[in-house]
């Protein structure tokens, strides 16, 4: 593909700007992967009653492939920790794992250790206890930690998304006996771990820390290391809002693994689920941030501008949003919609309780998400739904395959469409009925979407982000407009134009912007945001690009891209900004 005629760039503007958003047939960069990382945090403050405890791995696959568990804490586990997909022929590709001996359980179980039976108040704890799980070819991962009347589920994140940057999102817990708390899972060896700036915990490959205060709520501290870690939210329990009745069981632990802060952005529609109230917490990642929400919400605490690790409140209800929270920032921003107790609903129910998700950006749009809900009759949850966000202008092209289907459907039984116009996106909600332990749903929009899942049931819930692209929006660089990690597949004339997008920061310093060529420096484009590269020969070529923070701390992205002899000449091709300040990316 000749990507500096003139022609072809006018027409990929234009198609920009008229669609406002597009995912590529085959997004390279999703919440699948081979490779992952997981631990299983406290749940209720039960370290010692295993028993009681459940554990449910489920793994979404695409075609027939292998699954092998590695456990840490435990090797001797792991030859018998083999699972095939599907395990017979013309078999569900989605396969529900449980965790039910005691020796599974402990070594996968945080806050479980014979010196720790007490995880309530200020404490941490490093071990060993993660899972580490690699397939065969591109999986979804999706795990459940449940105890009776306390449960929440999130999805599972590939290593190769995983980063250093992250900001802790959760609630106060409920009351004296619950703690915050967060787990990470280091993927590297001599990780280190900081919580703002200080020095937590020195950790191995498949090594976990994990730190716990008591009554209170930690949201907005900033935790970094030094090399990628899996992070995971685990609040033992809590109420939503603060101070609902303590009684009636509506209180409930928070499991949810959060994306580095890279993947954050600033364009957000926080859908309102058929519980009809949530409360959703945005949080800043720079100083200065200034958020605007419109559709509805009650302004409950914080106000913008924000400083970094600042937040503020939420309530979207049915009645006060104009079909969902548009939410728009000049920074990114972290956005996080929480289920409310079930007894603070209206009217009152016993179905649901407390549980978080992280929303997805729009930037982080997919053309194709398969989910399947935990919804086997052991687990309780009487309702599970999926709900699909896409732009508004091309929401009737959305359609939804069931398990093998070959031909796609439109929506049905659930919602009808529900229009946000300040933002130019829609959502509906699908209640996934009569859904069993092989079921499975794939919704497919060329335009983009994201989809979320949840379930209830009496006094238990679970919700979490189903599916997405996870690009990197923070950091990135583009070759003649496309994002550094879209570049598969492509090719590029001799002549190509590059530019970087750095958002948080802090440093401007000579030297910090430096440019690689296949591993040699291109010091003409030393902290250059926008230059040329031209004459580069025809084959592979390796463009990375290293930025040095304040404090000396280096991150390098790079993609490699396949260079082209072209028939006609021509100069590289301007980089057009669709909105000041903002770029489309293809």
């Amino acid at each position: 593909m000749e990507r500096n005629k003139c022609a072809l760039m006018f027409m990929i503007i234009l198609m920009a700007i008229s669609t406002l958003l597009h995912a590529q047939t085959d997004v390279p960069v999703s919440t699948k992967g081979k490779d992952f990382y997981l631990s299983f945090g406290n749940n209720y403050g039960k370290p010692s009653n295993l028993s009681s405890l459940q554990f449910q791995i489920k793994i979404v696959a695409t075609k027939a492939t292998t699954v092998r568990f590695f456990y840490k804490n435990n090797t001797s586990l792991n030859s018998t920790s083999i699972y095939p997909i599907p395990s017979a022929p013309g078999g569900s590709l989605v396969r529900t794992i449980k965790l039910t001996t005691g020796d599974q359980k402990a070594a996968i179980y945080s806050m479980d250790t014979p010196n720790d039976e007490t995880p309530v108040g200020t404490k941490s704890l490093t071990s060993s206890k993660s899972l580490r799980i690699q397939s065969d070819d591109s999986i979804a991962v999706y795990v459940l930690n449940i105890y009776p009347q306390t449960a929440d589920a999130t999805n599972v994140l590939p290593t190769h998304l995983l980063g250093t940057n992250y900001y802790h999102a959760s609630y106060k817990p409920a009351d004296a006996t619950h703690s915050d708390g967060y787990t990470v899972v280091a993927t590297e060896d001599n990780t280190i771990v900081y919580e703002n700036g200080v020095q937590k915990a020195t950790l191995n490959e498949g090594q976990v820390y994990a730190n716990y205060t008591q009554n209170t709520d930690m949201t907005g501290k900033h935790i970094t290391s030094t090399k990628p870690i899996a992070y995971f939210v685990t609040n033992t329990g809590v109420h939503v809002p603060v101070g609902v009745s303590t009684s009636n069981g509506t209180a409930d632990c928070l499991f949810q693994q959060i994306p580095p802060v890279d993947m954050w952005g600033s364009r957000y529609l926080v859908p309102v689920t058929t519980q009809g109230k949530e409360r959703v917490r945005v949080i800043a990642t720079s100083a200065n941030t200034h958020i605007t929400y419109t559709g509805g919400g009650a302004l409950t605490s914080g106000s913008s501008p924000l400083n970094a690790g600042q937040f503020m409140e939420l309530e979207i209800t049915t009645a006060s949003t104009v079909n969902g929270e548009y939410i728009t920032s000049d920074k990114p921003v972290g956005v996080f919609s929480y289920l409310e107790g079930n007894r603070n609903l209206t009217p009152a129910t016993t179905n649901g309780d407390p549980s978080i998700s992280w929303i997805a950006p729009f930037d982080q749009a997919s053309d194709r998400v398969t989910i399947a809900p935990f919804a086997t009759a052991d687990n309780n949850f009487t309702n599970n739904y999926a709900i699909v966000i896409t732009p508004t202008a091309t929401k009737a092209q959305t359609t939804v395959f069931k398990n093998a289907a070959t031909t796609g459907a439109s929506l049905s039984g659930g919602t009808t469409w529900k229009d946000n116009l300040n933002s130019g996106f829609s959502y509906y909600i699908m209640e996934l009925t009569g859904a069993t332990a092989s079921d499975y749903w794939t919704f497919a929009n060329d335009a983009g979407l994201f989809v979320q899942s949840y379930g209830i049931g009496p006094q238990i819930s679970y919700y979490y982000l189903g599916g997405s692209a996870l690009y990197n929006l923070n950091t990135a660089f583009f070759v003649n407009d496309i994002h550094y990690q879209k570049i598969a597949g492509e090719s590029f004339c001799p002549d190509v134009a590059i530019r970087a997008e750095l958002k948080n920061l802090d440093n401007t310093n000579s030297g910090y912007l430096k440019w690689y060529i296949d591993g040699v420096e291109e010091t003409s484009a030393r902290d250059q945001l926008v230059w040329n590269k031209n004459n580069l020969t025809p084959g592979s070529h390796t463009i990375r690009m290293d930025v040095t923070n304040a404090a000396g701390t280096i991150q390098s992205v790079q993609t490699t891209i396949t260079v082209i002899q072209c028939s006609s000449g021509g100069d590289a091709p301007k980089l057009f900004p669709i909105n000041p300040g903002i770029f489309f990316m293809k």
